[in-house]
């Protein structure tokens, strides 16, 4: 049997994915996902290449070279322009759901070790309102970990009106396109964020991280 590294020289991409779904349990999480998404990218499925490197980010791989991935998968989507905010409840579920949660949660610490630090020179209010403010990071964290369910657009997919095809359908949804999703119907979820696309997509068009 050849080894991942000679399928990945020999760019027999189909057979390397064969292999790495069985050797799943050979790898940690973030590296499986990483190197699923390498592959995806080298076949030219970009849209799964970013699922899998935002996976691998959900698992708690922030090296160099999975972010480096992921602009260059994201610069060849070309969907930032779809992603921007429009409203507040865009800027919320954005910025919610960047980072893993230890991300916030270590940006808190820091602010606090860094508040902590100048303590002497601020009065026990000022004192008190910047730790309580050097929270918000982690807050904002909880409620995207918590309560934001994020997805990409597998396949350019069909929006619809309702959570069924007997309604009108009203746009396409890019393939590539990370979104936030709200509730589910038989099948069907509701697009929170970006609003542009708020509207129903089938469960089998888009990928849940």
């Amino acid at each position: 049997m050849k080894s991942l590294q000679e399928l990945y020289l020999n760019k027999d991409y189909q057979s390397l994915t064969e292999q790495l779904v069985k050797s799943r349990e050979a790898f940690t999480d973030d590296a499986y996902y990483y190197n699923l998404g390498t592959v995806k990218f080298k076949q030219g499925d970009i849209a799964a290449a970013r699922y899998y490197f935002e996976k691998s980010l959900s698992s708690g791989n922030f090296s160099s070279s999975l972010l480096h991935n992921l602009f260059v998968t994201n610069k060849n989507l070309q969907t930032s322009v779809y992603e921007e905010p429009v409203v507040y409840t865009d800027y919320l579920y954005q910025y919610s759901s960047l980072y893993p949660m230890e991300v916030y949660l270590m940006l808190s610490l820091i602010l606090v070790t860094i508040i902590a630090s100048f303590k002497k020179f601020f009065s026990k209010n000022v004192l008190l309102a910047s730790i309580t403010i050097s929270f918000i990071p982690f807050l904002l964290g909880l409620y995207g970990d918590q309560f934001v369910k994020k997805a990409i657009v597998m396949e350019e997919a069909k929006l619809r009106e309702g959570p069924s095809q007997i309604f009108s359908e009203s746009t396409l949804v890019p393939s590539g396109l990370k979104i936030i999703l709200g509730k589910e119907v038989d099948g069907w979820f509701y697009i929170e964020s970006p609003v542009k696309f708020s509207g129903w997509v089938k469960k089998e068009s888009i990928g849940i991280l």
